[in-house]
């Protein structure tokens, strides 16, 4: 399969009936792996090739298939023999050839070719070998050849039929030929009668030899001297042939010895066992520490594992069997090379326990295991964290120096010095000073709300780290509660005021303010007549109105001085006096009122004026005072809104009271 499709479906971890989700199709391209030899099909136990045909003759045809692709797939050919043979394979095509002409006499008459099939895959090939077995035919390629020529000698007259006269034998070079004679000439009747020349000739029946001849002198003296005792004398003339012929034979077989083994047993070598398994080189555990800032595909250790076996019983894979937990790791199988292929975080996983398999590629197949413990080395790659984003605490303003405020704790998931903490105060905090090692925030300097009611402090945390350091920082807000440390104050402290002795009871003479700068009830403040009244006035205790209680008379009584006290609401209530002086104005008879211009009038003042500003004057017009010059206009203000923040004087200038 070359191709994988995979439907992956993303769902989102919502309710039942909500959840949303989205599909991706995903296509994974399965790369082919040089995993299968070449397989030779299946050829004849043996092949021939005549003797004597022309160099580059073609022997036979071999051919492999490799189901593999690609490269992996391409296959050549080679001969292995480890000597030389007087053949030759074209690597793509698979044909075998000879390199020279064949001779059945001198040369091997069968060889034993081993031919290898080598697919062209990477890192490594696969191989397989066959046995091609070439045996070389004998053709009829040689004479016969006489061991003896010129003959001659001598033969008795009474020398009986069947004598045998001499013993010419030829020697044919080709094996399993057979040699006939016969006399070509010289054997007729009309020679004369004291010599005869005969030719003799032998043939295998396809070649004739060179003739051989032999020369006769008749006698007629069975004791001859010529003859002696025999009836019949010939000598003749050795030729070269039989030791031609015994170097042929040595030859033969010094260049066919040592071919003893057999078909079956070459197969059988060909079937190389697989006797070694790899075995690591150096210790069988080990350990590696790696920073986990570490970049993705950077090479943390090499693998290295030997076997002893030849071919592919030698090729080792690496793989990682154990231990790799969310696939951090890789190994290249060839290589041995263990990779680094996400990133690392100490903080998740600080260890990893790798089991790496080494097997080769024999059948059956072997292997060997190595373990190795990675360290993950911390790096300072986490800044503190909070507990909160904000810390709220409310504390009273009388609180004592150096006491506790609230403490503040962040964490930092790195370890060592890249987790120790160390706090400070950025911004915000003159009154307060932290502990660098606890977070605790202790007050520095004496408090008063009411200058400064709230504090946002801003606290840092930043760790330790030797390379780099991390921080961060969070906000305290520190609200400061009332303490009831003001008492009320009147401003200004001593009023005086006048008022005429027909003023109607009730008639408001001024309003008393005291400020309190406490909040709430110790704020709050009530006022109370203490003294000097004569139960000519009150005053409201809320609102710090003074008014007429009963009708006044300056014939009986000219000036009061009166003490008012503001109590504010606290549980231990602080209290201020204030002197309230009021001169009571005769009034002779009148007939006629003061009249104002008009009976709007307007002026306006700043909101931030001080008090004493001037504001405005009014002036009034008393037809009385014709007939009395020494008379004065007096001016109160006796009612409104502006009761209490506004005076005037005789003159009827307004200005800003409170």
């Amino acid at each position: 399969m070359s191709q994988i499709i995979l439907s992956v479906t993303a769902t989102d971890q919502a309710n039942a009936g909500t959840q949303l989700s989205s599909k991706v199709k995903v296509i994974i391209a399965v790369s082919d792996f040089n995993d299968n030899a070449p397989v030779f099909e299946v050829i004849d136990t043996a092949v021939y090739v005549s003797e004597n045909l022309p160099k580059g003759t073609l022997v036979v045809k071999v051919k492999a298939t490799d189901v593999d692709s690609l490269e992996n797939g391409y296959i050549s050919y080679s001969i292995t023999n480890p000597g030389p043979v007087p053949f030759d394979i074209n690597p793509f095509s698979g044909e075998i050839t000879t390199t020279q002409v064949m001779d059945f006499e001198t040369m091997k008459t069968m060889y034993n070719l081993r031919i290898r099939a080598s697919d062209w895959g990477a890192p490594f090939r696969q191989e397989t070998e066959t046995i091609v077995t070439v045996k070389v035919q004998d053709t009829n390629d040689n004479s016969p050849e006489f061991e003896k020529t010129r003959c001659k000698g001598y033969l008795s007259r009474e020398a009986a039929e069947g004598t045998e006269i001499v013993v010419l034998t030829a020697i044919d070079f080709d094996a399993g030929n057979i040699i006939s004679y016969s006399i070509t000439e010289g054997n007729e009747d009309d020679h004369p009668n004291d010599s005869r020349i005969l030719t003799l000739v032998a043939s295998d029946g396809e070649h004739f030899s060179v003739p051989v001849t032999v020369s006769l002198t008749l006698v007629n003296n069975k004791r001859s001297q010529r003859l002696s005792a025999a009836e019949v004398s010939v000598s003749c003339q050795d030729t070269d042939v039989t030791r031609r012929l015994q170097e042929q034979l040595h030859l033969s077989k010094e260049n066919n010895r040592g071919d003893t083994t057999s078909l079956a047993l070459m197969f059988q070598q060909l079937q190389v066992e697989n006797v070694y398994a790899p075995h690591f080189e150096g210790n069988i555990s080990l350990n590696v520490t790696v920073s986990e800032d570490v970049v993705v595909g950077s090479v943390i250790f090499n693998f290295s594992a030997t076997d002893e076996d030849k071919g592919c019983n030698g090729q080792v894979l690496y793989v990682i069997t154990k231990g790799n937990i969310g696939d951090v790791f890789k190994v290249d199988s060839f290589t041995g090379s263990l990779k680094v292929m996400s990133s690392l975080d100490f903080e998740t996983v600080s260890e990893y326990n790798l089991t790496i398999l080494a097997e080769d590629l024999g059948k059956p197949r072997k292997s060997a295991i190595q373990t190795i413990t990675i360290f993950v080395a911390d790096v300072n790659d986490n800044h503190p964290v909070f507990e909160k984003d904000q810390y709220n605490q409310e504390i009273f303003e009388d609180i004592i120096i150096n006491s506790t405020v609230i403490q503040v704790s962040a964490v930092d998931k790195d370890t060592g010095r890249n987790a120790k903490l160390e706090y400070s105060i950025v911004s915000g905090g003159e009154d307060f000073f932290i502990e660098p090692n606890t977070g605790i925030i202790r007050v520095k300097n004496y408090l008063d709300r009411e200058k400064q009611a709230e504090y946002i402090v801003l606290v840092q945390a930043k760790d330790l780290g030797l390379n780099r350091r991390q921080s961060a920082t969070t906000s305290v807000i520190i609200v400061l509660k009332d303490v009831n440390d003001n008492f009320p104050e009147f401003v200004p402290k001593v009023v005086t005021v006048r008022v005429r002795e027909d003023f109607p009871v009730g008639t408001a003479i001024t309003t008393l303010t005291a400020h309190d700068s406490d909040e709430g009830e110790n704020g709050t403040v009530t006022y109370k007549m203490i003294d000097g009244a004569d139960n000519k006035f009150y005053i409201d205790e809320l609102t710090g109105v003074v008014r007429i209680l009963n009708k006044l008379d300056f014939e009986t009584t000219q000036v009061y001085n009166l003490s008012i006290r503001a109590e504010d609401g606290g549980q231990q209530s602080l209290a201020s006096m204030c002197l309230l002086n009021v001169e009571v104005v005769d009034v002779d008879e009148n007939h006629y009122a003061p009249e104002f211009s008009s009976f709007l009038l307007s002026g306006s003042v700043a909101e931030n004026s001080r008090v004493g500003t001037y504001v405005m004057t009014v002036r009034a017009q008393d037809k009385d005072t014709a007939d009395n010059p020494g008379e004065k206009i007096v001016y109160f203000i006796r009612d409104g809104s502006g009761l209490g923040r506004f005076s005037i004087d005789n003159n009827g200038e307004y200005c800003v009271q409170d």
